[in-house]
């Protein structure tokens, strides 16, 4: 709840269950280790760790068509989603790398696509518009909450603390369009081709990760999250599929998708308020735009009739990272991760 927030960004009151409460640490009462294992069987305590998550979800969307011909449609929309996330988790006796967060993200979007037929040949061309406000707040410098000399101690005001500590999370938006075309090739034969952009915002976990947690009870080689741009995948594709007589139809596709991976952990030095002139090198979240996908997908469909069909396919998807810089102005180049999927039916 937002009272536990409260507590662990004020480091006052019940934190864990059990806070503490040593007394309760598994123990072994009696002679009693079946498997040999080498901790012993513990056969009382309660030194052991919780986690709690509930997430509701609320998603809401409308749209339109209108159809001004038959062989032109317009279609627009709207959407939203109104979330309510929390999530506790902590060693039942002692708060030591525990975490919370309470968080209310809200996201709207609004979207048109123009989509006209003509002599054998569809486009489509849509755009989009994403509003994303994460709902929640960030330590100015992550693990310096109650730590920060800023934490007002003495006249107390919680509200203004948090305020001179920390900040709350960016509202951003992103434009996303998108192109496509398909051209007939007499009876049999299709083309595609499709360009199109999304918006791929990080989890909120890893968004909010240890968001509220101080060095008092963390350190760190823990990952904190942080306020980070959002990143707009791009992908690019274009495929061929021919019916042969006799019911075989044969489909081949490929793509290229950028960024691969669109957030990483990297290692960031601040400034620590509480000793000045030292540094803190923290692991946070940041945007990475490393690396792209390049895949292939091709897919063979037999129909008999008479109830009699098949179906096959093979995907071949290759990860390329980008290289790492080097000293001297070299690079290290990392491998390629390729990935093989056959399926039949």
């Amino acid at each position: 709840t937002e009272e536990m927030v409260r507590r662990f960004r004020t480091n006052t009151g019940l934190r864990t269950p059990y806070y503490d409460r040593e007394d309760l640490r598994n123990y072994q009462a009696y002679r009693l280790n079946p498997f040999g294992l080498q901790s012993g069987w513990p056969t009382a305590g309660l030194d052991a760790p919780i986690t709690l998550l509930s997430e509701r979800r609320l998603h809401g969307r409308a749209a339109v068509e209108w159809a001004p011909s038959p062989r032109h449609r317009i279609t627009t929309g709207i959407e939203a989603d109104v979330t309510d996330l929390s999530y506790y988790r902590s060693n039942l006796l002692r708060q030591t790398f525990a975490e919370v967060m309470v968080l209310e993200p809200r996201t709207s979007g609004v979207f048109a696509a123009d989509r006209v037929t003509f002599s054998g040949a569809e486009l489509e061309v849509g755009l989009r518009y994403d509003r994303l406000n994460p709902g929640g707040e960030f330590p100015d410098v992550p693990g310096r909450i109650f730590s920060h000399p800023a934490w007002n101690n003495v006249d107390f005001s919680y509200g203004q603390s948090v305020a001179d500590v920390m900040t709350e999370a960016r509202t951003q938006d992103a434009l996303s369009p998108r192109v496509r075309i398909a051209y007939r090739a007499g009876d049999r034969t299709v083309f595609r081709l499709g360009f199109g952009q999304h918006l791929e915002a990080p989890a909120y976990g890893d968004l909010f990760e240890n968001a509220n947690s101080d060095l008092a009870f963390t350190n760190t080689l823990v990952a904190f999250g942080r306020d980070v741009d959002l990143v707009n995948v791009t992908q690019v594709e274009a495929g061929l599929q021919h019916a042969f007589r006799g019911g075989l139809v044969v489909g081949l596709s490929g793509y290229r998708k950028t960024p691969r991976t669109p957030y990483a952990l990297r290692l960031v030095s601040f400034d620590d308020p509480l000793n000045p002139g030292d540094a803190l090198a923290t692991v946070v979240l940041a945007r990475a735009d490393d690396g792209d996908v390049l895949g292939l997908d091709a897919h063979f469909a037999w129909d008999r009739g008479a109830g009699i069909a098949a179906w096959a396919g093979y995907s071949l998807v290759v990860g390329r990272p980008d290289d790492l810089p080097g000293p001297a102005g070299s690079s290290l180049a990392l491998p390629n991760l390729t990935e093989h999927q056959v399926s039949a039916m």
